[in-house]
């Protein structure tokens, strides 16, 4: 496992986004500020379809939970499907903390807390990933490819080409790259 420290020099920032957990009774909000806020299930669903994309776990669940249609969201599973490709995760907070190895929690505050340190690993595993070997990172995009998060769009024998199926795991990743270095 690759320490958020080890990214050989590399770093992936988390996007500007809330974190968004969704309980049974109702949701929680934690701004990047540190600021957390608690919300009715209603009100949760209203801000997440009308605010920034939030950082969540399992947008599915969430917005059936919600009691709403799928909304824009940051999806740390999807980022977990990439970077650990075949890999088992139950697609909770709690499932994902576990897996990634960040504090288990125990309430729904600390359920969205997990869920920064839980995309800082993951995006510090994904920074790492730049070092390795080709071969390795091959296999890779193979796993990714059986997975379904990958489509391949390559052009010609010469040029290779993969997309994201979904266009807001694309998009969660092109936003945590620096403007300076991004490249469309």
């Amino acid at each position: 496992m690759v320490s958020d420290s080890a990214a050989l020099g590399k770093r992936l920032l988390l996007p500007e986004a809330p974190v968004l957990v969704a309980g049974v009774r109702g949701a929680k909000w934690l701004e990047s500020t540190g600021e957390v806020e608690d919300q009715t299930l209603q009100a949760a669903a209203a801000r997440a379809r009308a605010g920034p994309p939030p950082i969540l776990c399992h947008a599915p669940a969430t917005a059936r939970r919600l009691k709403v249609d799928r909304f824009p969201a940051h999806d740390l599973l999807e980022l977990f499907a990439f970077v650990r490709p075949a890999r088992f995760c139950l697609p909770t907070p709690r499932g994902l903390a576990e897996a990634v190895g960040v504090a288990l929690p125990g309430t729904l505050e600390n359920e969205a807390e997990s869920l920064i340190a839980a995309a800082r690993r993951l995006l510090g595993e994904l920074a790492a990933m730049a070092g390795r070997p080709e071969d390795r990172l091959v296999a890779m995009l193979d796993q990714a490819m059986a997975a379904g998060l990958l489509v391949d769009h390559t052009l010609s024998a010469t040029e290779e080409q993969y997309c994201f199926r979904e266009d807001h795991v694309r998009e969660a990743l092109y936003q945590s790259i620096p403007a300076a270095r991004r490249r469309r």
